[in-house]
């Protein structure tokens, strides 16, 4: 039996970015967070879906139906994240918003915000350049003890040093 390979997504691979904490105490209400959230977004929460760990949002700006975000509030973590997919949309309308909910089973990860963690891009980390190192003037006096020790160290290799 051959398995069937699974078929692509049609928005290719989810990622998410942390985005901030909600910065309010805890005993405040998913409610109140969100209306924070909200307000600094200056958006409208066309779907919202609250779970005991997490909440979903789709964000959208005032009277520009294609303009959604989809966010996560990760409740726990007080941490608010941003899904974005492989193949770039300028943004979601609410019907789009569905099939991706459906299609992407974003209620997983709603009710259980930890599996963000596996989506979230981490930067390569590179090894720091070196400092620059500040060029000096070489004065005539050094460059001719240079080639005065140059030719020494040719002669040292030659071995002509052993026949005087």
């Amino acid at each position: 039996m051959s398995q069937n390979p699974r078929p692509a997504r049609s928005l290719g691979r989810m990622f998410a970015s942390e985005m901030f904490p909600s910065g309010l105490p805890c005993t405040r209400s998913p409610r109140q967070v969100v209306a924070s959230f909200l307000k600094i977004a200056e958006g409208v929460a066309h779907r919202w879906l609250e779970t005991r760990k997490g909440v979903l949002l789709l964000q959208m700006a005032p009277y520009l139906p294609e303009s959604g975000e989809i966010y996560i509030y990760d409740r726990l973590r007080d941490m608010w994240y941003l899904l974005s997919f492989e193949s770039p949309l300028d943004g979601f309308s609410v019907e789009s918003f569905e099939k991706v909910y459906k299609e992407y089973k974003l209620l997983a990860y709603v009710e259980q915000p930890g599996l963000l963690k596996n989506l979230v891009e981490r930067p390569v980390e590179s090894v720091p350049a070196p400092a620059p190192v500040p060029v000096a003037e070489v004065a005539p006096d050094d460059l001719a003890h240079d080639l005065e020790m140059a030719a020494l160290i040719e002669s040292v290799n030659a071995g002509d040093w052993l026949a005087a």
